[in-house]
């Protein structure tokens, strides 16, 4: 299982439109083979941060969500939100199991 968590740092005034932005990138995400869960959110504390959380169950899964993303991306003509900056890490889970 793969982890995939990060941040994104955009223009606080620019956060809730960023933010719908993204609601079919989360859709497709979802939709996608191996995509077990998939969500941006706003920070609760700081109005410049979204955070994103994925989880997949193998690389290639992640591999194919990218290819189908940036495919999606290339023909789009919705003008993208900017942002600041963003920063994620893959985490791969060898065992997961409920909270004790």
């Amino acid at each position: 299982m793969l982890i995939i968590a990060g941040t994104i740092t955009v223009d606080p005034a620019d956060r809730d439109r960023f933010l719908a932005s993204r609601q079919r990138t989360v859709a497709d995400a979802r939709a996608m083979k191996g995509c077990l869960e998939y969500a941006f959110s706003a920070d609760n504390v700081d109005p410049s941060c979204v955070r994103l959380f994925e989880r997949w169950e193998t690389e290639e899964d992640v591999a194919g969500w990218m290819e189908a993303h940036r495919k999606v991306r290339e023909q789009s003509s919705e003008p993208e939100v900017p942002f600041v900056s963003m920063a994620f890490l893959k985490h791969q889970i060898s065992s997961t199991g409920p909270l004790d």
